[in-house]
């Protein structure tokens, strides 16, 4: 596809058709008039760090730029599943994520689950985060805390890395924080 004039692609032109729009559009009336109750700076700094991720990414320039779409949906979708509070706090740089954890009181565990669980031929140590009573090993891998085939090993300090390690770790923690509930399916029920 080619350029409309010297301003934008044709394919974000179709992008504008089908109601997506760049971050710029995203003013304060159109966000109020969707739900919106934050700042627009506030809207921005969430797409800029990745909170709000855009669905399409289209050239608007003959310089090669491109430009982030985003649907307006997005707006109820966010401010029905992500706990804008703490982020906004994180925002105003009032707390960190580590002052979120702790207020929805994660905690650093290590388990041993069951070798019918895992699948393997042996019961396996993991060093994981408990949430929602759940034990989180991955995004979209946990375990039911009140569960007989998974044993509570150890309790950590939040701040605590000696002998535990979850390569995991930074992922799960960023969807506890922006999450008003954080829930996936567990492994073991």
């Amino acid at each position: 596809m080619g350029y409309i004039g010297r301003r934008m692609s044709e394919n974000a032109n179709e992008a504008y058709k089908k109601g997506l729009l760049p971050r710029s559009k995203f003013t304060k009336k159109l966000l109020k008039e969707n739900g919106w109750s934050y700042s627009v700076s506030f809207f921005n700094w969430l797409c800029k760090e990745g909170y709000i991720v855009p669905l399409e990414y289209h050239h608007t320039t003959p310089m090669m730029i491109c430009t982030p779409f985003y649907a307006l949906d997005t707006i109820s979708y966010v401010s029905n599943n992500y706990d804008l509070e703490s982020l906004y706090e994180i925002y105003l740089q009032r707390c960190t994520m580590r002052d979120i954890l702790r207020k929805k009181g994660v905690q650093r565990v290590k388990i041993l689950v069951s070798r019918a669980v895992m699948g393997t031929k042996s019961d396996v140590y993991l060093d994981c985060l408990l949430y929602n009573k759940l034990y989180w090993w991955a995004k979209d891998k946990c375990f039911k805390a009140n569960s007989n085939e998974v044993a509570l090993i150890k309790t950590f300090d939040l701040d605590d890395f000696a002998d535990w390690y979850n390569p995991n770790r930074e992922k799960i923690e960023r969807q506890i924080c922006i999450r008003k509930i954080y829930y996936r399916k567990p492994q073991n029920g």
